[in-house]
């Protein structure tokens, strides 16, 4: 799902028969244990570096994760950051900047949106709020003095810039002069850190004695999203727009001129970064268009992203020794490395364990294996999610929305339409004849042909294969919403299928050749998802936008809402439990207003009464959900905390 509230702030400075959850669900009591060895990926938000092998990166909804090793392996930090559970996408509290101490290396500071700032002594062991005197917890962005690493620097979202004279201990508000009090981005001068700069949606604003004061410079009114300056010259400085492009100061702010040339103007610029060594080098983080870099101070820009999957680039590191290194953080594909200059990137996310899971699906065989997509590809298990191993030969589209196991295994993808493997997920290609690369967001085998598919497209409506993915036909006529986010066939009737789209369900009877509306009593028309009970088909759930679960026990002629025990208003998918139809679990990324109520929710009675069941599940941001038939384990995907069971 891409339709639940993204969490996007401009600037980094360092979410079968049940295609509604991809099978069933069930489980039995007790507590959600993770089980996301070697899923790996997630949203990396921020990232900082001691100077020598240890590597450190925020995410979006996992915490801060370790690497001792230039990234080749990480390890999840200690404990004591916060859950954020009014933030949108649900789970623990994005960490929207990281810094360490230039003279202690062990002490890292993490600035948290909806959680402060955080502070570990230990490299990560533990951390402790230190947000006395705080009074804004939005913290988007961190700096350090490297003369006086006691005196650290917060902007946040709301209040401007906050300083602390003694390693976070306690705040003051710093905020004489500075016109616009949502700070994007923080940069101090290396070479003079009284000199620091700050990015608001007014312009780039400079303090001389170390935040004391504030005063305009002539970048503004315009809103900017990334700092970096000259660390030999504090007077030259870059800013990054979220509009994009890049412009450059050379008299600490008094005037600045354009430096965008061959930056693609569509793609705004979340990063920037300077080379330690030769300052005429800098690169630049694109939300879509990757990693431009220029080696003429900023007079021209070229892509440098040779093997970089993930052009959603959040943030950006260069190592002060070997400035050959770089590490960029992606929004979806975790962490890139480059060793030579930014020339070519590999990914490095093993035990990163951040990924964000579109769906789950249990295909049979000896012993059956349970398949997760992911915001950062395919990857299988054969030993019920205790270790996984990534499936992505040939999909050079890692976004995957949907699977199927029909005649062959398929994949549905973000803007790459669906791919297929022969071999189990050994190759894939892509199977998109008559399909095109739209965004496919729900896949359905049909019970009479393992080689007829159908598959629900954002903006095309439902396409139909007869012959396994080689070719596809739209079949449309009747369909009143082309936005299809579930699909699920009929266990046994050859050509039914349910549509789940924007403005309700629709059923077709003749293999998709024609729909027809079923919504009576269905109060709310958007809809995330449709599940067919597979002992009564008659008997029909559908999760909605806004109205919690509905229940049809008449193949979907009417509705009836059944919301007794569910806090949740958005529900993205529904599973039934094999051989006991009347345990349904229903399970929410977080309500759309406010990421609310988010969880697993489970009803022992079709849906009559429910009860939330979250305990260990973190994060709480439910987004795909199956069972095991051969032991009744339950499998939840969440966004950005990889797979639970229970």
């Amino acid at each position: 799902m891409h339709d639940a509230p993204r969490f996007r702030l401009p600037g980094w400075v360092l979410l079968a028969t049940a295609a509604c959850g991809g099978g069933g669900g069930g489980g039995g009591d007790g507590a959600w244990s993770p089980r996301s060895l070697g899923l790996d990926g997630g949203t990396v938000t921020s990232l900082a570096g001691d100077g020598g092998s240890t590597l450190y990166a925020g995410t979006s909804s996992s915490g801060v994760f370790r690497s001792e090793d230039h990234g080749a392996t990480w390890a999840a930090t200690g404990g004591g950051l916060p859950d954020a559970v009014v933030v949108p996408l649900g789970g623990t509290a994005v960490v929207a900047a990281l810094a360490v101490d230039p003279a202690t290396a062990t002490t890292v500071y993490a600035g948290l949106l909806r959680g402060g700032v955080y502070k570990s002594l230990d490299g990560g062991g533990g951390w402790t709020a230190a947000n006395n005197g705080l009074s804004d917890l939005d913290v988007t962005s961190l700096a350090i003095d490297p003369t006086a690493p006691a005196t650290v620097y917060a902007g946040t979202i709301g209040n401007g810039v906050f300083r602390s004279t003694n390693g976070g201990g306690n705040w003051v508000r710093r905020v004489s002069g500075l016109d616009h009090r949502d700070v994007h981005a923080l940069a101090l001068a290396p070479s003079n850190p009284t000199r620091l700069y700050v990015g608001t949606p007014a312009g780039v604003f400079v303090s001389t004695n170390a935040a004391t004061t504030f005063a305009a410079t002539g970048l503004g009114p315009t809103d900017v999203a990334a700092l970096a300056v000259d660390p030999f010259d504090p007077l030259t400085v870059y800013a990054g727009m979220p509009a994009g492009g890049v412009w450059k100061s050379t008299d600490g702010g008094a005037s600045w001129a354009s430096a965008r040339n061959g930056i693609p103007s569509l793609h705004a610029v979340q990063d920037l970064v300077i080379d330690p060594a030769t300052p005429t080098t800098v690169y630049a983080a694109l939300d879509g268009g990757g990693i431009y870099a220029t080696t003429d101070g900023g007079a021209n820009w070229a892509p440098v992203a040779s093997g970089l999957r993930f052009l959603d680039v959040e943030a950006l590191l260069v190592h002060t020794a070997d400035p050959t290194r770089l590490v960029a953080g992606t929004f979806g594909g975790g962490v890139f490395v480059s060793t030579d200059g930014a020339a070519s990137w590999t990914p490095r996310n093993s035990g990163l364990g951040g990924g964000s899971v579109t769906d789950l699906v249990v295909a049979p065989g000896a012993p059956a294996a349970l398949w997760a997509a992911t915001n950062a590809g395919v990857f299988v298990s054969t030993d019920g999610a205790a270790t996984w191993a990534p499936r992505h030969d040939g999909l050079d589209r890692w976004e995957v929305q949907a699977l199927a196991v029909g005649a062959a295994h398929y994949v549905g993808t973000l803007g790459g339409g669906v791919f297929r493997s022969l071999d189990a997920g050994g190759a894939w290609a892509a199977a998109n004849s008559g399909l095109g690369d739209l965004q496919v967001q729900a896949l359905a085998v049909d019970s009479g042909s393992a080689l007829t598919l159908y598959a629900g497209t954002r903006s095309g409506g439902v396409f139909r294969s007869s012959d396994g993915g080689d070719s596809w036909t739209a079949v449309n006529s009747g369909l009143g919403n082309l936005d299809v986010r579930g699909l699920a066939a009929h266990p046994t009737a050859a050509g039914t299928v349910y549509a789940a789209t924007r403005s309700g369900m629709f059923r077709s009877t003749d293999g998709g050749a024609s729909w027809t509306g079923a919504n009576t009593n269905l109060d709310d028309p958007v809809l995330n998802c449709v599940a067919i009970d597979p002992v009564t088909p008659t008997t029909l759930y559908a999760g909605t936008v806004n109205d919690g679960v509905y229940r049809s026990t008449n193949g979907g002629q009417s509705w009836q809402r059944r919301t007794n025990g569910l806090a949740a208003d958005t529900i993205v998918r529904i599973a039934i439990t094999p051989g006991s139809p009347d345990r349904i679990v229903a399970v929410s990324a977080g309500d759309a207003d406010d990421g609310r109520n988010a969880g697993v929710y489970l009803s022992a009675n079709r849906g009559d009464a429910w009860t939330q069941v979250n305990l260990g599940l973190r994060p709480a941001a439910a987004t795909a959900v199956v069972v095991d038939p051969a032991s009744g384990v339950t499998f939840v995907g969440t966004r950005g905390g990889g797979v639970f069971r229970r």
